[in-house]
């Protein structure tokens, strides 16, 4: 999640959260897809449905992030 890869005294590599503590873009897309499996577990669950299988949850994932 944050960089811990320094080289030289400047930040390098890749992270969701840099060294000032800014959030990327894809850090909220990530938050926003957490949030969504989150409900659609409790629905299913609300329901009196089992628990979304690994598949299931790749396959709302999946059209979950090509929605966007």
């Amino acid at each position: 999640m944050y960089n811990n890869e320094v080289k030289d005294g400047q930040q390098v590599g890749f992270w969701l959260i840099d060294d000032k503590n800014n959030k990327s873009p894809l850090y909220f897309t990530l938050q926003k897809l957490f949030n969504a499996q989150n409900s659609f577990v409790s629905t299913r669950l609300q329901d009196r449905r089992p628990s979304p299988t690994c598949d299931e949850m790749k396959n709302f994932a999946l059209q979950w992030l090509n929605k966007r």
